[in-house]
């Protein structure tokens, strides 16, 4: 069988080799869709990433063309599957694999495969059983020297199974020290995690003593590494160094915090970080209050931020979002859209001038967002002598329309219903939806009434949507 895969896998490479662009060929057995999404990551701030559909043809295969200039991790998508890889500008991969079977290995191979050979085994022979969340759960059962103790080893078990990987020698140099850097970054993010979670896990009232060297990791001389931004490892440490350094500031001012947690960190990573690293992590905060925070607290930080950024692909983000911000003040149109309700009518937001629109944008996945489910009901009820003057309108980002029915089911959530797949599509992007639940209050002249209402748990709610309807 094998021996007959690479045979196709030639033909294909063959095919591929007249067009310098064409990074990716392969089949898809047992397909759900006649189609595929190819992605990779263009930042990230955001997450925004550089999509291609691609059709498969009549049995099943299909010809990627990626026009990269520098290696990338690629991402190869048929929910339920994603397959990750590791592109060259000069690889000529070939790609095989079962979209109903998720635990089959794929098969790879072709002009420079290894790296992507590498990430297809290590996920299936070493992450399933010592991924991030498992290897959590795990310590949270230790006490610290037998986490200790175990982290080590874990480390040492990936770092052998890359070194002993065949082929070893002719994955590019990159890959090698990023795959290095992302098992050391791991590390550092578990055991900075340590102390809270065992102290969740175990009920405790205090977290467990530590040895004194427990964070003679956070001095080290090459703790930060600027060429690591791309690492998920060290994005993620980065987060968690600035919010280790936070709570220690926060449970040293011995009263309750009420002020805004990106300003702290801001002036966190401010004062302790350097370079890109810094920039990246200064605008991720800027960024992110826009979602959280008042548009007088985001402002001010976004005024201090200005004076530090540097030009560049974050700091255009940034001055984005702003932008956006502004353009969704109160007083101004909301942005119009058209979709399709739950049961397939066309829902035009403009079509409800004249009523105030209470907006939501939720998940069925969300926490926070079903828990204010239950008081909406409430807020219903309460308000049902205006039952025809407002609309309460719900936009899912669910990926999957079967939970997103299902969760409107079991929650009994009254209301005009649509969905669309992601927060990064137009509609939520037009509302700078970057947590959720994301509220919108619009008036009966279309335009924005308020960017940031009470939810429906708070009791100043009723208020803000009599005046509303006042307009």
């Amino acid at each position: 069988m094998k021996k007959l895969l690479f045979i196709i896998a030639v033909v294909f490479l063959a095919a591929s080799c007249k067009d310098k662009t064409i990074k990716i060929t392969g089949n898809v057995k047992n397909p759900n869709a006649d189609k595929l999404e190819v992605f990779y990551y263009k930042d990230f701030l955001k997450s925004e990433t550089e999509s291609f559909t691609i059709e498969l043809d009549e049995v099943n295969s299909f010809i990627v063309n990626l026009p990269l200039k520098t290696s990338e991790f690629v991402y190869l998508s048929m929910p339920p599957r994603t397959i990750k890889l590791y592109i060259r500008p000069d690889s000529k991969v070939y790609v095989e694999f079962d979209a109903e079977q998720r635990d089959s290995m794929p098969f790879i191979s072709g002009i420079n495969s290894h790296e992507s050979n590498f990430l297809v085994k290590y996920n299936f022979e070493i992450e399933k059983e010592h991924g991030y969340r498992n290897l959590l759960a795990k310590i949270a059962e230790l006490e610290v020297n037998e986490a200790l103790a175990f982290l080590e080893e874990v480390k040492n078990k990936k770092i052998n199974y890359l070194k002993s990987f065949p082929n070893y020698d002719l994955m590019e140099k990159e890959f090698v020290d990023n795959i290095m850097k992302s098992i050391n970054y791991e590390q550092y993010n578990l055991k900075l995690t340590y102390p809270n979670y065992y102290q969740f896990v175990k009920k405790l009232d205090a977290k467990p003593e530590l040895p004194e060297d427990y964070y003679n990791f956070l001095v080290a001389e090459d703790l930060f590494d600027d060429n690591a931004i791309k690492i998920k490892e060290y994005r993620d440490f980065l987060d968690g160094y600035v919010s280790f350094g936070v709570s220690e500031i926060i449970s040293k001012m011995g009263e309750e915090f009420k002020g805004s947690f990106y300003k702290l960190q801001f002036d966190y990573a401010n004062a302790n970080l350097s370079g890109e690293s810094k920039i990246f992590v200064l605008s991720k905060c800027a960024y992110f209050s826009f979602g959280i925070d008042s548009f007088e607290q985001s402002e001010a930080l976004y005024n201090e931020y200005k004076e530090i950024a540097t030009p560049g692909i974050y700091k255009d983000i940034v001055d984005n979002i702003y932008n956006k911000k502004l353009s969704l003040m109160p007083g101004n149109p909301a942005p119009d859209f058209t979709i399709n309700d739950i049961d397939g009518n066309v829902v035009k937001l403009s079509d409800y001038k004249g009523k105030v629109v209470y907006l939501d944008f939720w998940a069925s996945w969300c926490g926070p967002c079903i828990r204010e489910m239950a008081p909406a009901k409430e807020l219903k009820k309460r308000m049902v002598d205006y039952n025809n003057d407002i609309i309460y309108l719900y936009i899912s980002i669910d990926t999957d329309a079967a939970k997103w029915k299902e969760a409107i089911e079991k929650h009994e959530i009254t209301g005009v219903h649509a969905n669309v797949s992601g927060r990064n599509q137009p509609i939520p992007g037009a509302y700078n939806v970057l947590f959720i639940p994301t509220f919108y209050i619009i008036g009966k002249d279309g335009n924005i009434f308020d960017n940031n209402p009470p939810r429906p748990s708070s009791p100043e709610i009723d208020g803000v949507l009599l005046k509303a309807l006042e307009g």
